[in-house]
């Protein structure tokens, strides 16, 4: 059974051709030129401005272009599954042990955890919280039980419906209606979710005390 690393259950293709491509990376040249696509590909993340060829001018007869931009497209595939998870959500130990696994060599994997476990790990958080894609999120809830006196078909209804407004984040408030058994059903969800939330929350609290 393969082991599931911090980029998930399924590997990318482009991390999956580092392993073979980078056996290349202990000749000297060759080794010079990841060293550079890594930082390339940290400057990118920061969104910092990167010279027009940087690329390519990085290419050798020990790393053609084309494999070049192969290695640009599997560190940052990496860089950006490793920055997806809080920094004490995975060790620098249990990482190592993940880009082993990938067929990452030893003398690479330094030029990956260092700015990911480093000083330049905050910039690089930040930088990918502005970029982030992020629909508006919930702000506020209002609601209130109204009833149905009556109906086109009835002259006395008498039926309850929540009626619902909520805000987003970006303005916008949508007002909707709610039948009660719905209304009900959204309350237990809510509440079961709390629930596995605080479980959760509490187990890796747990974990993290045994682990010290």
């Amino acid at each position: 059974m393969e082991q599931v690393t911090f980029v998930g259950p399924v590997v990318p293709p482009e991390v999956k051709a580092l392993g073979k491509i980078l056996s290349k990376a202990e000749e000297k040249q060759a080794a010079a030129a990841v060293k550079e696509i890594v930082a390339v590909c940290l400057d990118c993340l920061e969104n910092k401005p990167v010279p027009e060829g940087k690329l390519s001018s990085l290419a050798s007869d020990a790393f053609p272009e084309d494999v070049v931009h192969k290695v640009y497209s599997g560190f940052h595939t990496l860089l950006r599954c490793a920055l997806r998870l809080p920094v004490d959500a995975v060790k620098q130990e249990a990482m190592v042990n993940d880009l082993t696994a990938l067929r990452i060599p030893p003398t690479v994997i330094p030029l990956l955890t260092k700015p990911l476990y480093g000083s330049r790990r905050r910039e690089l958080d930040a930088s990918a919280e502005l970029s982030r894609t992020r629909l508006p999120s919930l702000q506020a809830v209002k609601w209130r039980v109204d009833v149905s006196i009556s109906t086109s078909t009835l002259k006395r209804a008498l039926k309850p419906c929540v009626l619902m407004q909520v805000t987003l984040t970006d303005g916008k408030i949508h007002t909707f209606e709610v039948p009660v058994d719905q209304f009900h059903e959204l309350r237990y969800n809510v509440a079961f979710l709390l629930k596995v939330g605080g479980e959760c929350s509490r187990e890796k609290e747990r974990r993290t005390e045994r682990e010290r």
